[in-house]
């Protein structure tokens, strides 16, 4: 609504905004937010954008987004009126700068009232949590299977995954070190590193 007023010689137009619902404002900021962003535009058959459209708020719109052999593409939606406009940015509420002081918003009597001060910590609370301990029942063994670096060139050349780390310390394999495959009571089998392989038991070997 818009309403003049004569003041000497100047005239000055003033435009009353309406008080809008919740429906009202949700559906004008899904057309905002489609202006700005530059998408398509906003395409709905909800009877409120045809009441908003009643008002003036709102109205339909084309747009054409080119050609191709059957004639130019045309998109129609909902667009927003400078009415609409006005009366989105004024209903938002305003989301406050972390970065602008008090002062300079010009908001410094609202946020005079002092933050209560945080109460000393009572003490501090301890224990000792023990180790955990992880262990692993290797039921097979292959000693000296492989060098990593024949394994990982042999991976590389089948397009395979290359376990790059020991399956129990998850230390990285160096070229030269000699790979052991074990098998476990529990899930796959893993690589182990000559360190790993030197804590499980020596071999037995029987008279013949």
């Amino acid at each position: 609504m818009k309403t003049r007023s004569h003041i000497g010689q100047m005239t000055m137009e003033t435009v009353e905004v309406p008080k809008l619902t919740k429906a009202r404002l949700s559906a004008l900021e899904r057309i905002f937010a489609r202006e700005i962003e530059g998408t398509l535009p906003f395409q709905s058959r909800a009877k409120v954008y045809e009441q908003m459209a009643a008002d003036g708020l709102v109205e339909s719109g084309t747009s054409v987004l080119g050609h191709d052999r059957f004639g130019p593409i045309i998109v129609k939606g909902w667009t927003l009126t400078h009415a609409g406009r006005i009366a989105y940015c004024m209903s938002c509420r305003d989301v406050p700068d972390p970065d602008e002081s008090p002062d300079s918003a010009g908001r410094g009597a609202e946020m005079t009232m002092a933050a209560e001060p945080t109460p000393p910590p009572v003490g501090t609370l301890s224990r000792v949590v023990p180790q955990h301990t992880r262990s692993v029942t290797i039921t097979w063994l292959s000693r000296d299977w492989m060098l990593f670096s024949t394994f990982k060139n042999a991976r590389i050349g089948m397009h395979l995954k290359v376990y790059e780390r020991c399956g129990w310390c998850r230390k990285p394999f160096a070229d030269s070190d000699m790979l052991s495959l074990a098998g476990r009571a529990k899930g796959a089998n893993i690589l182990l590193c000559p360190a790993c392989v030197g804590e499980l038991p020596a071999p037995t070997v029987s008279d013949g």
